[in-house]
């Protein structure tokens, strides 16, 4: 149920970021980059204290976990389109990027947190730079940390189920 929920908000909030990014003008997209920082953030501890207290692996459960790595990569991008609001020259960007940073940084953040690294866009600045080593780090951790958990709950389960060994 909770996964539901969290998928209908995240529809809510991508839409209604899409409409206010094509409407507003450039304070207004600034302010909306910020608000949806701090919700897909919020969705982002909801979902990973939801996983932390799962008990077993279900459907839910994994869908949750691919959730959070995706959701760790929009509020990645939204640090980096603040970054770019400060600071323009914090991303090597294309003069086609500029007019729209939007989508390149949300390419950019997903490069970065699969760590493929096309190299079309590179941190400038040392916050854009800090910001691109903590997603790196923490994606390889999560995903480390994430798959070891499913893996224990579900030979906990098994176990349980099966009375004895795996």
């Amino acid at each position: 149920k909770a996964l539901k929920v969290t998928l209908g908000i995240v529809i809510v909030g991508v839409v209604g970021h899409v409409l206010i990014q094509r409407l507003a003008e450039r304070p207004a997209y600034l302010w909306n980059s910020v608000a949806s920082l701090v919700f897909f953030g919020a969705v982002l501890v909801f979902l990973v204290w939801a996983l932390l207290k799962a008990k077993r692996v279900d459907a839910d459960t994994v869908f949750a976990a691919s959730a959070v790595f995706l959701l760790l990569g929009i509020v990645c991008a939204y640090a980096f389109m603040l970054v770019y609001a400060a600071d323009p020259g914090a991303f090597s960007l294309t003069e086609a990027d500029m007019a729209d940073p939007a989508p390149a940084l949300l390419h950019y953040s997903f490069t970065t947190l699969t760590t493929v690294g096309y190299g079309s866009i590179s941190p400038m600045s040392n916050m854009a730079r800090m910001i691109s080593d903590l997603e790196a780090i923490i994606a390889q951790l999560y995903l480390a940390v994430i798959l070891a958990r499913l893996v224990s709950l579900e030979i906990e389960h098994s176990r349980r189920a099966g009375g004895g060994e795996c």
